[in-house]
């Protein structure tokens, strides 16, 4: 079977007016049409220090498994937390994830060059050590490196992006249909409005 994936990552060779509204629009929130096995290149991630209830929907599967320590997570698969499970995932020297209670999140892209992880709600911190892309909402979000936090509101439509150390961009579709890009810089705080697709930074 073949792998239909829309993927967008921002070049830091670039400037920022390179961003495609077309490839923003059709970004999808899961792979479709996964082959049995992930890539040979991509990376795959281990849990560590997990506190119950963590699940893990299962590639190729549209069922949910309980997840316990050094269980590995392959690409195209998801991690959501109850009300009291935490995780962390350690993808080698790439990316360090730790999901607190109420969260999931989607590992899209596992292929280093493209790693690409979409946040559906809770409460996530990511340690980058190389350039990692999120999907937030309708939105994007590439880090080089460093540390953040990202947030969602109860009915997930208020996301908070922390950049506790390093910098990115952020780039959406407005209202109006135009491509914007947000440059982010350490001690920053983005708020991404879902709804209207308007961003604050302070």
């Amino acid at each position: 079977m073949g792998l239909a994936v829309f993927l967008f990552v921002f070049s830091p060779s670039k400037q920022s007016s390179s961003v495609l509204p077309e490839v923003l629009d059709i970004l999808p929130n899961e792979l479709v049409n996964l082959p049995d096995e992930p890539p040979a290149l991509a990376l795959k991630g281990e849990t560590q220090a997990v506190v119950p209830t963590v699940s893990k929907l299962v590639r190729n599967r549209n069922e949910w498994e309980e997840v316990k320590d050094k269980t590995i997570v392959l690409m195209g698969e998801s991690l959501k937390t109850d009300k009291t499970g935490k995780s962390r995932v350690i993808f080698n020297d790439h990316l360090t994830v730790e999901i607190e209670p109420n969260s999931e999140i989607k590992f899209i892209n596992l292929l280093p060059d493209s790693f690409l992880i979409s946040q559906l709600q809770g409460k996530v911190n990511y340690q980058v050590n190389k350039p990692t892309s999120f999907r937030i909402g309708l939105a994007l979000l590439l880090i080089l490196s460093g540390q953040l936090k990202i947030e969602s509101s109860l009915d997930n439509q208020l996301f908070t992006v922390n950049l506790l150390s390093g910098s990115g961009q952020f780039a959406l579709i407005d209202k109006d249909n135009q491509t914007q890009v947000y440059l982010l810089k350490a001690g920053q705080r983005l708020f991404y409005q879902k709804q209207n697709q308007s961003v604050n930074i302070k």
